[in-house]
């Protein structure tokens, strides 16, 4: 019963305008009444951002895993979501540099100590 009361409210919902600029930046646009958000229909993930000049922005997680963007205040929108690398993306670059010069460094070692004998 609750997915059908889920599916209702999204039916009976305004429909708000989402622009792809690029496969990590979005524009959206749509009027908001108090208590409203826009559910946007892409996984949730904590690398995306909510900006927009009318006022802050929360992304929620829904029951489903998409994204709801909650704003403050009612009024129109427009927003821009996008998203930037988590922490956890820029510590596997880092491991993965370490990783390299490691390598590098013994290969380089091993190279030396053969030319050495």
């Amino acid at each position: 019963k609750a997915i059908l009361a889920y599916a209702d409210m999204l039916e009976s919902s305004r429909p708000a305008d989402l622009t792809m600029v690029n496969n990590d930046e979005y524009q959206i646009r749509g009027q908001l009444e108090k208590g409203e958000g826009i559910l946007v229909q892409m996984t949730y993930d904590k690398g995306f951002k909510a900006t927009s000049k009318q006022g802050s922005l929360k992304i929620q997680k829904d029951p489903l895993g998409f994204m709801v963007l909650v704003p403050q205040n009612p009024g129109e929108y427009q927003i821009t979501l996008k998203h930037g690398l988590v922490w956890s993306i820029w510590l596997g670059y880092l491991i993965t540099i370490i990783t390299l010069i490691v390598i590098m460094t013994q290969g380089f070692l091993y190279i030396r100590a053969k030319r050495s004998v």
